[in-house]
This record gives C-alpha cells, structure tokens and sequence, in this order.
C-alpha cells in the first residue's frame, strides 16, 4: 500500500473513529467515578455531546491516525509500539489543539467551550485522547481498505 493512501485512511478512520471511542470512554469514566445521574442529563443531551466531542476530537484524531500512517516500518508493524505512540500521540495532539482553540477567542467564546478546554477539566481531555488512540492504532489494520499483510498485525491476540 502507497504511503499517501495508507495516510488518507488513517486519517479518515481515525477522524470518524476516534471521537466516538472517546465518547464511549468519557460516558464510562463519568458513569463510574462521578456520579450515575449525570449520566442521564449527558443521555438527554447526547447529540449536543457527541456533536461538541467531533467539533473538538475529529482534527486531532485525524492527525493522530496521519502521525500512525507515517511511522517508519519498524515501529508501525509491532502493535506495542504502535499503540504507545497512538496513544502518547493522541494526548500530545489533542493538548496542543486545545490549546490553540484557548487562544483563539471568537472559537471558544462559549462557555461550553471554555469549560471543557479549561485546565481544570484536563481528565476529560486526556483520558478519551488517549485511550481513544490506543484503541484505533490497535485496530487501525483491521478496518477495510487496508491491505496490511503483517504476521504480527494479523492477529488481534
């Protein structure tokens, strides 16, 4: 497979991917160390949820899943590694972005915005970012349209 087609793919999976998985992660971490009724005021805004965690997660997921697709051969075809830096690459990217929407004042004028991307909330960021990058950068080769054909990426074991 071409570099440019396996960076097109990867970006795309994780761009569509990737958010949602933090969602599912963030939704247990709030149902588990919360309290279980805010789970269900997130229930009741759950398309003004997943719509803020696209808007916020799909471009640092993109390239994240474009930063997978470039890794040398080495490192891309062994699943520990690949899902290390998935997953250290989704924080680092997601910190950054975030960052930059901070000090961009017309994109963070709301105060869901500003609430989420303030410091305080770091948990929220961090922990969906980086499981969310473990998760894809594990199953990125099982998703179709990619032809990988590595002994070591072919069993999900």
């Amino acid at each position: 497979m071409s570099v440019s087609r396996r960076v097109i793919h990867h970006g795309l999976y994780f761009a569509v991917l990737g958010p949602l998985i933090g969602v599912l992660f963030l939704v247990l971490y709030i149902f588990f160390a919360k309290e279980p009724l805010i789970l269900l005021v997130i229930i009741q805004v759950l398309p003004l949820f997943l719509l803020l965690s696209i808007t916020t997660g799909a471009i640092p997921a993109m390239l994240t899943g474009v930063m997978v697709a470039c890794l040398p051969e080495k490192i891309g075809s062994q699943k520990r590694y690949r899902c290390l830096v998935g997953g250290i690459g989704g924080v680092v990217i997601t910190e950054i972005y975030c960052a930059v929407i901070v000090h961009i004042k017309d994109m963070a004028s709301s105060a869901l915005f500003e609430n989420i991307l303030s410091g305080e909330n770091l948990v929220v960021r961090i922990i969906p970012a980086l499981l969310a990058g473990v998760v894809m950068s594990r199953i990125i080769t099982r998703l179709p349209g990619l032809d990988i054909s590595c002994p070591e990426t072919d069993s999900l074991s």
